[in-house]
């Protein structure tokens, strides 16, 4: 009987591992896999990007694999922290917020974002 348990107990923890993958990258979207349609990713999400502008509260992230990037995802953050230095590799968790740029793209709210 415990053997069995103990088979039952090892195939729960294994299958689902093997299934899904072990590897928490997978969730990570990067700049340019959201500047296409980006409320099509709802609720908390995470992007990897490179810092390319500072200002108070808010920063704007490039793609991290595209040295010639033309598009910034503008980020806004509501504590007060520093921001790693423009050129700084990021990964931001937050969602979007109902706010627009200038030229019609949502704003992204950060909940929290480390430097790589």
């Amino acid at each position: 009987m415990k053997k069995i348990t103990i088979i039952t107990i090892a195939m729960l923890l294994i299958i689902p591992a093997l299934l899904f993958g072990c590897n928490s990258n997978d969730n990570i979207l990067s700049v340019n896999e959201v500047q296409g349609d980006p409320l099509a990713f709802t609720g908390e999400i995470t992007i990897r990007g490179r810092v390319a502008e500072r200002s108070y509260y808010s920063f704007g992230v490039s793609d991290a694999d595209d040295c010639c990037a033309t598009f910034v995802l503008v980020a806004r953050y509501e504590w007060n922290t520093s921001i790693p230095p423009i050129g700084s590799v990021v990964r931001i968790t937050g969602s979007w917020l109902d706010e627009r740029t200038d030229n019609g793209f949502p704003i992204f709210g950060i909940t929290s974002f480390i430097a790589e």
